[in-house]
């Protein structure tokens, strides 16, 4: 730290480890993603860095990304409905969307 703390240090260890155990609950962080799809704004539509090949999307990253909408009861409708509203309203980001849903699967 760059900091002496005022409080112990096993407290804050116990609040990291509380705020990161929050953030990536399946639930909580599944209702980010529309926000965070929505709030992308591009003016060219372009493949996006983080844009997935065929090759990667079919051999790792497809049951990865999909595995919210089949393995996860807490979260399944959920799932099904944002990729439903993305595939119609922002199709160009049903790669981003499906990229922060296998992120998110990797810390559940």
């Amino acid at each position: 730290m760059n900091f002496t703390p005022t409080r112990p240090i096993a407290e804050f260890a116990r609040e990291y480890v509380q705020a990161i155990w929050t953030m990536y609950d399946p639930e909580i962080y599944s209702q980010t993603l529309p926000g965070a799809v929505s709030q992308h704004h591009s003016s060219v539509v372009k493949r996006p860095l983080h844009a997935f090949l065929p090759l990667q999307w079919s051999t790792a990253l497809g049951p990865l990304s999909l595995a919210p909408g089949l393995r996860r009861p807490e979260i399944r409708v959920q799932f099904w409905q944002q990729l439903w509203i993305i595939l119609r309203r922002k199709p160009q980001f049903l790669s981003m969307y499906l990229g922060l849903c296998a992120a998110g699967e990797h810390f559940f």
